[in-house]
C-alpha cells in the first residue's frame, strides 16, 4: 500500500488515501493502523532523503529537539522516523487539553503539509536564479507592496528596516515559513500554470519605505512546482499559489540549466565588452527607443540605422589605421634611404683620407 508521493513525486493520490479506504469499512479501519504509515515513512526517507529526511529534521527543529550536524549524518530512516514521532507527540500534547495519541500518520501529515507543500503569495518575473545566490529586487507595484508587508508582518519591526532576524514566526502565521525566515514564491519563469517551475525565496534583508515600496535581498532556497495558482480577492491582483518541492533529481536538473544560463549570459557580456565600439546596453537602447516614440517598423529602421552607423564607424577606423600604417611605411623607407646615402658619403671620406696619407 503506497503513500502519497511514493509512486509519483507530484501526486498526492495513493492507494492508502484514495483507493483502499473506499473498498469497505473493514479495510478502511485497517489502513489507519500505524504499521502502514510507519513503513511508508521509512521507505520515503530511504528513497528520497532530499525531501523526507530534511522534512523530519525540520520537524525536530520545530519541536526544539533539532539534531546537530553529526547526528544528521548518523541518522538512519528507522531511527529518524521514531524520533520524529516522539518529538511531535511531546510537542502536541501541550496543545491538547486531554492526552491524544500521535500516530505515524500525523508525522507524515506534518512533513507533507509543512515542508513538502507550501502556500504563499507569488512574485512573478522572468529571471534566472540559482540556489543560495542572493539577488536584490525593488517592489513598487501595489500588489507587491501588499505582499512584502504581509510576508514581514510576523517578524520584528527592526527586520523591516535592515537585516532580517532569523526568529520563529508567530504560531498563527497565515503561511508556512521555511528555516525561520520570511518566504514567498518567486515564479522566475513568469508562468503560473500548473506544473510550472518556480522557487521559494527567503528574505534576508528588507527595507520598507514610508510609501510602502520596498528594497529586499532574497536567497532562493528550493525549487518547486506550482500545483495551483489563483488571484487573491481584494489584493490588487496579487497571486497566491500552492506548490510542492521538487525531488533531488529534478532540482539538480533545474540548477544545472540555471548555471548554463548564467554562463551564456557571462559569455555574451564578455563578447560585448571585447567588441567595444558604439554598442548599446540593452536598458539604454530600450530607453532611447521609448524617448524617440518609435514603434513597429520605426524600431526596425532605427536598429538598422544604428547597425549601419556602427559598421561605418568601424570601417572608418579601419581606413584610418590603414592610412596610418601606409604613412609609417613611407617614413621607414625614407629613413632607410637616408641611411644608405650617409654610408656612401662616409666611404668617400675614407677614400680621401687614405689618399692624403699616401
Amino acid at each position: 500500500a503506497d503513500a502519497p508521493l511514493e509512486m509519483d513525486s507530484t501526486s498526492p493520490e495513493s492507494n492508502l488515501t484514495h483507493v483502499l479506504p473506499f473498498v469497505n469499512k473493514q479495510i478502511s479501519t485497517l489502513i489507519k493502523q500505524d504499521f502502514y504509515w510507519k513503513h511508508a515513512l521509512q521507505r520515503l526517507v530511504q528513497r528520497e532523503p532530499f525531501l523526507w529526511q530534511e522534512g523530519l529534521f525540520h520537524l525536530l527543529q520545530d519541536c526544539d529537539v533539532g539534531p546537530d550536524e553529526e547526528n544528521k549524518k548518523q541518522s538512519d530512516s528507522k531511527d529518524l522516523v521514531e524520533r520524529g514521532l516522539i518529538a511531535l507527540d511531546a510537542s502536541m500534547q501541550e496543545s491538547f487539553s486531554e492526552p491524544t495519541r500521535i500516530r505515524y500518520f500525523h508525522v507524515f501529515q506534518y512533513v507533507y503539509m509543512r515542508h513538502l507543500r507550501y502556500c504563499g503569495p507569488v512574485f512573478a518575473m522572468p529571471s534566472t536564479v540559482q540556489l543560495g545566490q542572493s539577488f536584490g529586487l525593488h517592489f513598487f507595484e501595489p500588489r507587491y507592496r501588499i505582499m512584502i508587508a504581509e510576508v514581514m508582518d510576523d517578524w520584528p519591526a527592526e527586520s523591516r528596516r535592515g537585516p532580517v532576524t532569523a526568529v520563529p514566526p508567530q504560531k498563527e502565521a497565515r503561511t508556512t515559513n521555511t528555516a525561520n525566515y520570511p518566504t514567498f514564491v518567486f515564479a522566475n519563469n513568469g508562468n503560473l500554470s500548473r506544473g510550472s517551475t518556480a522557487c521559494i525565496v527567503r528574505v534576508e534583508n528588507c527595507f520598507i519605505h514610508s510609501g510602502g515600496t520596498a528594497d529586499v535581498i532574497l536567497v532562493p532556497i528550493a525549487y518547486v512546482k506550482i500545483d495551483q495558482c489563483w488571484v487573491r480577492p481584494n489584493a490588487r491582483g496579487l497571486h497566491e499559489a500552492r506548490i510542492i518541492r521538487m525531488p533531488k533529481a529534478e532540482s539538480d536538473k533545474v540548477e544545472a540549466d540555471a548555471a548554463c544560463s548564467f554562463a551564456r549570459e557571462a559569455e555574451r557580456e564578455e563578447r560585448a565588452r571585447m567588441a567595444g565600439g558604439n554598442l548599446f546596453q540593452l536598458h539604454d537602447l530600450l530607453r532611447y527607443v521609448v524617448m524617440q516614440q518609435r514603434t513597429g517598423q520605426g524600431i526596425v529602421e532605427f536598429l538598422h540605422d544604428m547597425w549601419v552607423d556602427d559598421n561605418d564607424d568601424n570601417n572608418n577606423n579601419d581606413d584610418v589605421n590603414e592610412h596610418d600604417n601606409e604613412n609609417d611605411n613611407e617614413h621607414d623607407n625614407e629613413n632607410e634611404n637616408d641611411g644608405l646615402g650617409n654610408d656612401e658619403g662616409n666611404e668617400d671620406n675614407d677614400g680621401d683620407e687614405e689618399m692624403k696619407t699616401s
